[in-house]
């Protein structure tokens, strides 16, 4: 058992190779990292590869799929459908991460607030490049409503520039609120639970505990895939805005 409920945060080296004269360190985050990635990869490869021909797999497939669809194009409707790989990937990649750390011992690298600002911010950057590919600099437009006297310009354009950055801070602040949050109550709980039962007293009232824990298990699991649909849906809004720049 963890002695805090922050221990569970905690990043620690594992290792460290020297390659080519540079020394890199082998952390837990760097390992749970690349095991989020490699099963994204290996889920994507039967995806797209059709590696298994069950129904079941078809099904899963094509839910997916239309689920990603479904989601995009009522948000930005049609035009945004051409991102659809992207956006698969941003939400299996927020999905897996969260579910990963939902196993017993094991780490969650959505609850660090550098690592899921860097995702963010890269995606957002994503969009943006989107963006200026569209429109060139009418793209910057966004940032000044017509119909604005021109003595106002200045105090509108920071104002809108400041709340425009500001979805970076919101997206990482969103999800890894809502991931420490859940990982901190369970630990509490299960704390709780194990310090009774070492005891040997409160046998009732710890298996009730044990029902209660086994609920929150479940909602967190239930949580985890909710913020990886209310992050594809944020990043499905923001994309909108960017294609409908000329709209403005």
């Amino acid at each position: 058992m963890f002695y805090s409920p922050f221990e569970q945060f905690k990043i620690f080296f594992l290792n460290s190779f020297n390659i080519a004269g540079f020394d890199i360190f082998f952390s837990n985050f760097t390992f749970y990292n690349l095991m989020v990635y490699i099963i994204i990869f290996l889920m994507f490869t039967m995806f797209y590869r059709n590696l298994f021909h069950s129904n079941l797999y078809n099904q899963i497939v094509s839910g997916f799929y239309s689920f990603t669809y479904t989601t995009l194009e009522g948000q930005v409707s049609k035009r945004g459908l051409i991102y659809i790989p992207f956006f698969q990937f941003v939400f299996l990649f927020i999905a897996v991460s969260n579910l990963v750390g939902m196993v017993p011992y094991s780490f969650s690298i959505t609850s660090h607030i550098a690592f899921v600002f860097g995702f963010s911010l890269m995606v957002f950057l994503g969009l943006q490049v989107i963006g200026l590919k569209l429109f060139g600099y009418e793209f910057f437009g966004f940032f000044l409503p017509s119909g604005v006297p021109l003595y106002m310009t200045p105090f509108l354009v920071i104002i809108e520039l400041i709340s425009y950055v500001f979805r970076v801070i919101s997206l990482s602040i969103r999800l890894v609120a809502n991931i420490v949050s859940g990982h901190i109550l369970l630990k509490l709980i299960m704390g709780f639970i194990f310090n009774m039962l070492s005891k040997g007293s409160f046998f009732f009232l710890a298996f009730a505990c044990v029902i209660l824990i086994s609920a929150l298990i479940c909602l967190e699991f239930a949580i985890a895939l909710l913020q990886a649909y209310v992050y594809l849906v944020l990043c499905a809004i923001y994309l909108k805005d960017v294609l409908t720049i000329d709209d403005h």
